[in-house]
């Protein structure tokens, strides 16, 4: 019986990591701040025991206002980027209207220190929570962007978040509940990428 249950289970999730999609697509219902820190609480109890406790924090962007303010600094940390300096006006704005109809944003911030090995364990570890968050996620139909664009570094980003010296951002997690789940994109098959010794 027990073991009936355990590949129930092993069945199951193969089918969210199957069906799981990047989603750009949300209908309007914000995520809720005790879903996220629910969804957050469960994942990070997904870290492989061996590994410490990563130096991580999270910035939950939900309200209209605290959208607006990210949104606005993300405009400001783009347009020292050519591509969207060259970009009409226009475009820009729709763009970013876009981000802000997003429900929620998620900033991942890693503390650093002067171990760069812990550093690379600490990233590994907080992707690999991230990782489980997004399947939690997606079980209760909220999809996400898992964004790491080069904005993010750019010192009038990290100052809107109030970010120390010492932090930088993993990425930031757009999400929402799907509206529309796009098909599988095309994929390079796995034993293409395996080197065999």
């Amino acid at each position: 019986m027990m073991e009936e249950q355990a590949l129930t289970n092993i069945q199951q999730l193969t089918q969210v990591i199957r069906e799981r999609r990047t989603t750009r697509s949300y209908i309007d219902r914000p995520v809720t701040t005790e879903t996220v820190m629910e969804l957050l609480k469960a994942a990070s109890e997904k870290i492989p025991s061996d590994w410490e406790d990563p130096n991580a924090r999270f910035i939950l962007v939900s309200s209209q206002q605290a959208k607006e303010k990210v949104v606005s600094k993300m405009m400001e940390a783009l347009q020292e980027q050519t591509l969207y300096r060259l970009m009409p006006k226009k475009l820009n704005q729709s763009f970013a209207s876009k981000i802000l109809s997003i429900p929620t944003y998620l900033v991942v911030v890693q503390k650093t220190g002067q171990d760069a090995i812990k550093n690379d364990r600490d990233y590994a570890a907080i992707s690999a929570m991230l990782h489980s968050y997004s399947l939690l996620a997606w079980e209760r139909g909220i999809g996400l962007v898992w964004n790491t664009e080069a904005f993010m570094q750019k010192q009038v980003f990290m100052n809107a978040l109030e970010l120390e010296d010492n932090e930088r951002i993993v990425c930031t997690l757009f999400m929402g509940y799907n509206d529309r789940v796009p098909k599988t994109g095309k994929r390079t098959a796995a034993e293409k990428k395996v080197t065999f010794i």
